[in-house]
């Protein structure tokens, strides 16, 4: 037995490749102003992360300099001044400004990747189909 298309079969096929093929264009043109754009806008983005982590950089630096002094001036108290509720209270406020200079991390993006679409091989599969098949 025989298998085959009716001729409007076969247009209509030949016409959803050719609808298809027109489509992949406008599709990959769309991706790739997408791309270019999205690659502008993320130098953009680089230079902001960069000039913020420099502040950052420098304002974790204060912090650790602020808690470098106090512990200059916790060390030069007795042990005693140092056990009492005031020793404590600067020891705490001490530990908060050089664990903020810790903490102050700079600030890391993960880009995607561009984007990228296969439509190729389902539409040349589409189009390769046998419009007929025989005994």
């Amino acid at each position: 037995m025989a298998f085959k298309l009716s001729k409007a079969d076969v247009e209509r096929k030949d016409g959803y490749v050719a609808d298809l093929r027109e489509a992949e264009g406008k599709l990959n043109d769309a991706v790739s102003t997408y791309n270019t754009e999205v690659t502008t806008r993320r130098a953009a983005v680089e230079a902001a992360v960069e000039a913020f982590n420099e502040i950052l950089g420098e304002a974790g630096g204060f912090c650790e300099d602020i808690a470098n002094e106090a512990e200059g001036q916790i060390d030069d108290k007795s042990e005693r001044w140092q056990q009492s509720e005031t020793g404590q209270f600067a020891i705490a406020w001490k530990d908060a400004w050089h664990q903020i200079s810790l903490d102050l991390e700079p600030v890391e993006i993960e880009w995607p990747a561009d984007l990228a679409v296969e439509t190729e091989q389902m539409i040349a599969d589409l189009e390769n189909l046998e419009t007929e098949k025989g005994e």
